[in-house]
């Protein structure tokens, strides 16, 4: 089994919102062993050809963030923005990758950040382009349900006291850090009770 972590910087919010960058991390969930990563920038225009949508609160949004965050994100368009198309091609290539590796797609499961966000927006975003996604959609997994599982336990790992990597609403970071976490409270739940949460 593969678990694959998506994480989404988009400028919309709505199920039809345009995707500038996609990050995805594969990691061992029971050891935390990171096995491959992908970032992947799409250009604007290209999402706006697919029917991506902009909307002001989120431009708004991202205009209050880290200048940091603000100024990557930027400059990572400008000089590795692709095709909507041309980051599905990659995205597919990953995936496939790791289910060849795993014995088969039904052996990899996604996760995003919320049930209605990143599973979600991504797989709209391959319906705009007129391509299947490469996971079964029964797959998918929430780490926010995680994060509110140990919220629920004393002893258990929680979100905020985490060490972060990275730079916050970086999509490889963000997917990375999704990534330590729900493996950190797996491990913990079976040392806890010799049950593994996944």
């Amino acid at each position: 089994m593969i678990d694959v972590f998506i994480d989404l910087e988009t400028f919309g919010k709505g199920s039809d919102a345009m995707i500038v960058s996609v990050g995805l991390c594969a990691v061992d969930i029971r050891t935390g062993d990171m096995k491959a990563a992908l970032v992947r920038h799409i250009h604007p225009k290209s999402a706006e050809h697919f029917g991506g949508k902009m909307d002001g609160d989120t431009v708004m949004w991202w205009m209050g963030q880290d200048s940091h965050a603000r100024n990557k994100l930027i400059d990572n368009i400008k000089t590795s923005g692709m095709s909507q198309g041309g980051v599905i091609g990659e995205i597919n290539t990953f995936i496939n990758g790791l289910a060849r590796e795993a014995g088969g797609v039904e052996n990899v499961r996604m996760w995003g950040m919320g049930p209605s966000f990143d599973c979600a927006k991504l797989t709209a975003m391959y319906t705009r382009s007129g391509v299947d996604v490469p996971w079964k959609y029964w797959a998918e997994n929430c780490v926010r349900t995680v994060r509110r599982i140990a919220d629920n336990h004393e002893r258990a790992p929680k979100w905020d006291a985490q060490p972060r990597a990275g730079t916050h609403h970086d999509a490889l970071d963000d997917a990375a850090h999704q990534a330590n976490y729900v493996s950190l409270v797996n491990r913990w739940f079976h040392q806890e009770t010799d049950i593994w949460l996944f």
